[in-house]
């Protein structure tokens, strides 16, 4: 009697071990899991091969927005490019070269104020133009990614907040592409071996053949994520009024789940990477049979003369058919 307790602790082990490990993202999906069953028999073969290859980019760009209000043009524009020029040395100073920084206008238009017109009866409302606003993009190329806590520093130091968005770039596309098809090659080999092995004959098909590829860079790859609570018991209870606290929404680096790849090439990451993949699909159709070659006979006709004595005689006549 002493041991169930035990027992009972023992087997409640695993899931508290699970659980421990699966993070609050399970508070947002859940997983579903099912079992996998093969399709039905068919007299045709599908060979499908999905490969992915995980790649640390080569170099970056971090896009930054600047606005800047004035009174007039040549104050505003003076403004911003002040603002800018600090950015410029700063990102300089960092090791960044100063060809690697490049600056995008995007937009210069009037602002306008209301203002009120009084009447002896009424009021009117007019907009007349105030000032200026500009826009400027700033585009900042680098190749060490921690880089980017200090160029992030140095722009709000400048009171510029809007971070636009990071781009990754990838260098020698084909040799990434051909690691993916050499790996794909090889998984194709082994799936044509096994089913040689329970007595398919390749020879006897005729093979038709597609390849898909793509890249998903991390920005393709953030999920958003809200943090999970609930309510304290206790309150309710003693029904004391309760007050929601607004849940922060954060995102997440999502990649590719590797369920459905028959080869991960670089599969452990511990940072956003961009995402290769690489889809083969072949079907194999049984080769139509060989119609058989049929032999046609041309019977000769034979002549024959009776004779006086009764007896057929048989003529040498040629006919040409």
């Amino acid at each position: 009697m002493k041991l169930k307790p035990f027992l009972f602790f023992l087997l409640f082990i695993p899931q508290l071990i699970i659980a421990q490990h699966a993070g609050n993202q399970n508070y947002v999906a859940m997983n579903s899991r099912q079992p996998v069953r093969a399709g039905q028999p068919s007299p045709y073969v599908g060979v499908e091969v999905n490969a992915l290859m995980n790649v640390k980019a080569s170099s970056y760009t971090a896009v930054f927005n600047v606005t800047q209000v004035g009174g007039t043009s040549d104050s505003t524009n003076n403004l911003i490019n002040s603002r800018i020029e600090k950015i410029i040395k700063g990102v300089m100073a960092l090791g960044i070269d100063r060809k690697d920084v490049h600056i995008d206008m995007v937009s210069f238009v009037p602002v306008y104020e209301v203002e009120v017109e009084k009447k002896l009866f009424s009021k009117t409302y007019n907009e007349v133009p105030k000032g200026f606003e500009i826009q400027k993009n700033l585009h900042i190329n680098y190749v060490e990614p921690g880089i980017l806590d200090d160029i992030i520093t140095l722009c709000a130091d400048n009171e510029i907040y809007d971070l636009v968005k990071v781009d990754y770039f990838v260098d020698d596309l084909e040799a990434i592409y051909d690691s993916l098809q050499q790996a794909a090659l090889r998984i194709v080999a082994s799936k044509k071996s096994f089913y040689k092995a329970i007595g398919i004959d390749f020879d006897q098909f005729n093979m038709i053949f597609s390849e898909q590829r793509a890249a998903i860079t991390p920005h393709d790859a953030y999920s958003n994520y809200q943090a999970f609570s609930s309510y304290s018991l206790e309150a309710v209870k003693q029904s004391k009024g309760l007050k929601e606290v607004k849940k922060q929404t954060s995102l997440f680096y999502n990649p590719i789940s590797y369920k459905n790849f028959d080869v991960v090439i670089n599969p452990v990451i511990n940072e956003p990477v961009v995402q290769f993949t690489l889809n083969l699909k072949m079907n194999f159709t049984p080769k139509p049979e060989t119609p058989k070659t049929v032999e046609v006979k041309v019977e000769k006709h034979k002549y024959f003369m009776l004779m006086p004595d009764g007896q057929m005689k048989e003529l040498n006549i040629k006919c040409n058919d």
